[in-house]
């Protein structure tokens, strides 16, 4: 029998029983072609996982502190065990960070029927995604193994009943940590957010001079985020952006050009250089990609004036680089930042974070049960994906 994590009536009566041979059975053993996860199935994937790990323990701890080898498995034994067992899910529901992706009293039954070892799937008010029906069906399963081996007989000691729960537990709960950790190793959940803001403002008697280097995207945002591409952890992306520029310098001897003598007055020179930036790396529970930039040529326009000319002319600044940056997180939204003086009122900020890919905002498994995607990976952390195949 599985637990749910709210209060729940225990043992099932007859006519529950009835009302499941509407649905149909599901055969004797988990022959049935398993459907994996989906990227939005996490969430709940790891609810169930850490709902499995306490009733894992609950039976365990019931059996060291209150069975004998000699216990006998009768109905008040077995309703004590369970009672025991549900008031540990009861707390653990209570506590969780993630929401339940089931509602209360939903469980199936399995047992002997119509002559056969069979499981009557639960009446759902919502239908269970792919991912859970596939779990629970590993949890049934090790209940229909045992009502096989057992055929019309029953456990007689309380010991077995409970090494059979506790196997159940653990069938569903191995099947969903391996699927988590494909899904954490090959689900483009995350992304690298670069931000880069350049500053100086420098004065002297005689000249007054600031910059402003700012980096955005496309869509003008003060930030360029690249998307990352999982595939057996082996992590990439790329994408491109732009460096605004912004630079004044006033004067009291400012030359605009060869005709004319110098005179107060100011220049000011507006432009951009093309960014391309590139993230490789392997996902870890300590991801240290690899960001690789690419500069282009600055190209813009200079305004010069002062009392005696005014002037506008096109600029094309040589600029092109490249550079290899490490990077390191630990967490989702952990920030990466380096302020770097660079002398006479210059500054260089740069900053990156791993975040959520916009893709997975506000996204929960199809079924609509459950935490979001993002709730769920941060409750996980992230994984180590260097033996993921």
């Amino acid at each position: 029998m599985k637990l749910r994590a709210r209060a729940t009536r225990l043992l099932r009566i007859a006519a529950t029983i009835a009302l499941a041979l509407a649905v149909g059975p599901l055969p004797a053993m988990a022959d049935l072609e398993v459907e994996t996860c989906s990227c939005d199935d996490i969430a709940q994937i790891q609810y169930r996982i850490m709902e499995d790990a306490v009733a894992i323990n609950a039976y365990a701890k019931y059996r060291e502190d209150f069975t004998t080898p000699f216990t006998p498995n009768t109905a008040k034994t077995y309703l004590g065990l369970q009672n025991f067992v549900q008031t540990a899910l009861n707390e653990f529901a209570g506590q969780a960070k993630l929401q339940s992706p089931f509602d209360a009293g939903e469980q199936a039954r399995t047992g002997f029927f119509d002559g056969k070892c069979q499981t009557y799937p639960a009446q759902y008010k919502v239908e269970p995604t792919p991912c859970m029906k596939a779990a629970l069906d590993m949890h049934e399963a090790e209940h229909r193994r045992m009502c096989e081996a057992m055929m019309l007989g029953r456990h007689l000691t309380l010991r077995p009943k409970i090494q059979e729960e506790i196997d159940a537990y653990t069938a569903e709960a191995n099947f969903l940590q391996a699927e988590r950790e494909r899904l954490l190793c090959n689900c483009d959940y995350y992304a690298v957010k670069i931000e880069r803001h350049d500053t100086l403002d420098y004065s002297t008697p005689v000249d007054h001079q600031t910059q402003d280097w700012l980096l955005h995207d496309s869509e003008d945002h003060p930030f360029v985020q690249i998307p990352l591409q999982l595939y057996a952890g082996k992590a990439s992306g790329d994408a491109s952006g732009s460096i605004k520029i912004v630079m004044g310098d006033t004067s009291k001897v400012t030359a605009c050009d060869t005709s004319h003598e110098p005179s107060p007055g100011s220049t000011n020179t507006t432009g951009e250089v093309a960014m391309s930036f590139k993230v490789t790396g392997i996902m870890a529970h300590e991801f240290t990609p690899t960001l690789e930039t690419d500069s282009g040529d600055m190209i813009g326009q200079v305004d010069c004036a002062n009392t005696n000319s005014k002037r506008e002319s096109a600029v094309h600044q040589p600029m092109k680089a490249t550079a290899d940056i490490d990077l390191r997180f630990t967490k989702l939204d952990d920030v990466q930042e380096k302020i770097t003086p660079l002398g006479y009122g210059a500054q260089s900020d740069f900053k990156t974070a791993l975040v959520l890919n916009e893709r997975w905002k506000d996204v929960k498994a199809k079924n609509n049960r459950g935490s979001t995607v993002e709730e769920g990976l941060r409750v996980i952390g992230l994984t180590d994906c260097t033996d993921s195949k």
